[in-house]
């Protein structure tokens, strides 16, 4: 039996309370996770999404939340 696939709706940016941030989607979750790294504009926070840094934090994000 192999594991179970979990197919998340992609990260995507915003602005909140006066920055751009990050919006990571969690399986099982009613509110997606917003990460702590704020921008002071969306191609800043896009580019960052897109880096190698960016996607291993919404794959931390991602991880913290246990999985049935």
């Amino acid at each position: 039996m192999g594991a179970r696939q979990i197919l998340h709706s992609p990260a995507y940016v915003m602005p909140l309370k006066g920055a751009w941030r990050v919006v990571v989607p969690i399986w099982g979750r009613l509110t997606p996770k917003v990460l702590g790294e704020s921008f002071p504009s969306k191609d800043e926070a896009g580019t960052w999404l897109g880096s190698p840094a960016g996607q291993d934090a919404v794959s931390s994000a991602r991880e913290a939340r246990p999985r049935p």
